[in-house]
């Protein structure tokens, strides 16, 4: 729900619950909280009904449905264009783009080599930071580090690190 803290209303915004798509119960990695867009206008609401991901205009409550799964969401710092990826597609290593206040589709950036674990955007939108699974369907293997530049979708590889910490 959201909550005006000046008249402590609430309004609904969202069933109970974190989204998480079927059939990746082992994935707890994928639970996607909602995402505050950064000048505080946008609520990007995953529906644990599976229902999509819906964004909510806080001016007006106004709702529309933005993607069927978008995991790992991320905002651009000017709160114009949303990045994310969607597991239940036939492509789970794609992230895409879309741009939020023009009503279009979500379109794909980057291909990459894994499964998109996490994303964040630079201060100047001009790229985004990912780090996902080199061993598909596994968060015990290694996990590699890009920088994804935008709008191009050119794929930076920066290095890889083990996914779980080993001994010295």
């Amino acid at each position: 729900f959201l909550l005006d803290i000046t008249t402590g209303q609430k309004q609904v915004l969202s069933s109970p619950g974190m989204y998480r798509p079927s059939g990746l119960a082992g994935f707890a990695h994928l639970w996607t909280p909602v995402r505050l867009s950064p000048d505080g206008q946008w609520l990007a609401v995953p529906q644990p009904d599976s229902s999509g991901t819906w964004l909510v205009d806080l001016k007006d409550a106004s709702q529309s449905r933005i993607y069927p799964h978008a995991v790992s969401l991320t905002w651009s710092p000017d709160s114009r264009q949303i990045a994310f990826y969607d597991p239940g597609s036939d492509s789970p290593d794609i992230l895409y783009l879309q741009n939020v206040s023009e009503g279009e589709g979500a379109r794909p950036l980057a291909r990459l080599e894994g499964k998109l674990l996490s994303s964040s955007w630079s201060p100047t939108s001009s790229q985004i930071a990912v780090v996902y699974s080199l061993d598909r369907g596994q968060i015990d293997g290694l996990l590699e580090i890009a920088l994804i530049a935008v709008p191009s979708g050119k794929v930076e590889k920066l290095g890889w690190v083990p996914a779980v910490p080993t001994e010295a």
